[in-house]
């Protein structure tokens, strides 16, 4: 099945599709269409037609000769009014054509909806079928109550689907002005989005949670893919070394997770990596020494802290690259390096990735760094 979104010259009749689209994102409540010529930013050009219904808009675009044209879904101003546009395939700049309906959303497929536990969610992106080339199955998700209702929202674009999950609106009103913090974002494409969408059917993939001791944390990951152990005895009442840290999946891109670990408005440690081997490459989060900095910027403390990370997440020595050095170099030397700085900072760990850590914040003699940890050969 191709992508029911998209309509290309010879595939069928225009009207007919525009027809079908409608009823699918719009519903019957529509009072027309604006058809806008030109760039689509930073204006959006000029209207050069008014269209009353989906005839209309047919022929007009046929007699521009368009051979392409994409319906596409987007967040809008209001939490519960997701934008609807059909874009011209292949038309950019002085070029492009930009259709615009008015009028209610009510179409028979729900782009918006709230979740309140991932069965609900399930429910949702199961309804999502009729806009995608292979439908997503019904699933039998948890119906474990969220500790904070969510909103979920389609984006469609050309190739690539966004969900969208962030803090559901409940003020007074049918929807009201967006939050500013995006929860999480899934990127998929169309035929893959049941298997994109996986890892959401744990609580703990939609939830921000507290974390304060490497037990926190650990069963936290344990409870992402229900195999991943929790730490016990001392590493699970290691206190992690800042107080108000949450742990929450903060993108899923094409299947693969990206975790996020710290305060809001402060220092953050993300970890990414493959989902079938999330216990692997998660496993460095529970050390304290990952969230954590040199005591001081000095020579002897920062190689200290340095080894601990790489003990914490390669089980041994690395090799650090940094700057414009012609080679990685040891433990000590980059030590060295960052304590030579005019203005030494202790470093913290920005990146995890299988087989390699990023660090932020590292200051040498010749100024700010990127460095990269990777195991010594």
């Amino acid at each position: 099945m191709g992508d029911p979104l998209l309509w290309r010259a010879g595939s069928g009749d225009l009207a007919t599709w525009l027809g079908g689209v409608q009823r699918l994102l719009l519903g019957e409540a529509v009072a027309g269409y604006t058809v806008r010529s030109g760039p689509v930013f930073p204006d959006y050009g000029d209207v050069i037609h008014q269209a009353a219904d989906t005839g209309d808009l047919a022929r007009f675009l046929a007699g521009r000769g368009v051979e392409a044209l994409r319906a596409t879904t987007r967040r809008g101003a209001r939490q519960d009014e997701p934008a609807v546009e059909y874009l011209v395939e292949g038309r950019t700049g002085a070029g492009a054509l930009r259709v615009t309906p008015s009028g209610e959303r009510a179409g028979s497929v729900r782009l918006h909806a709230p979740v309140t536990s991932p069965a609900a969610l399930a429910d949702w992106l199961h309804r999502l079928s009729p806009l995608l080339p292979v439908p997503v199955p019904r699933r039998s998700w948890s119906a474990t109550p969220l500790a904070e209702p969510l909103a979920v929202t389609l984006h469609h674009r050309a190739g690539t689907v966004l969900v969208a999950l962030e803090s559901l609106d409940t003020g007074p009103g049918t929807g009201g002005v967006r939050p500013s913090d995006d929860r999480l974002l899934v990127t998929s494409r169309p035929r893959a989005l049941a298997e994109d969408t996986a890892l959401l059917a744990s609580p703990a993939a939609l939830e921000r949670r507290r974390v304060g001791t490497g037990g926190d944390l650990g069963q936290w990951l344990a409870a992402l893919d229900g195999a991943t152990p929790a730490p016990t005895g001392r590493a699970a009442r290691a206190a992690l070394p800042r107080t108000g840290m949450r742990a929450q999946v903060w993108r899923i891109e094409h299947g693969t997770p990206l975790l996020m670990i710290g305060r809001a408005g402060g220092p953050e440690v993300m970890a990414r990596g493959p989902v079938d081997t999330l216990q692997a490459w998660s496993r460095p989060l529970l050390s304290p020494a990952v969230h954590g900095r040199a005591a001081a910027p000095t020579r002897r403390r920062l190689a200290a802290w340095l080894r601990a990370v790489e003990e914490a997440v390669f089980g041994g020595p690395a090799a650090w690259s940094f700057g414009d050095a012609p080679a990685p170099v040891g433990t000590d030397d980059l030590a060295v390096s960052l304590s030579r700085a005019a203005d030494p900072r202790a470093p913290g760990v920005d990146r995890l990735a299988p087989g390699s850590v990023t660090l932020r914040g590292a200051v040498t003699a010749a100024g700010p760094v990127g460095v990269t940890g990777r195991p010594a050969p």
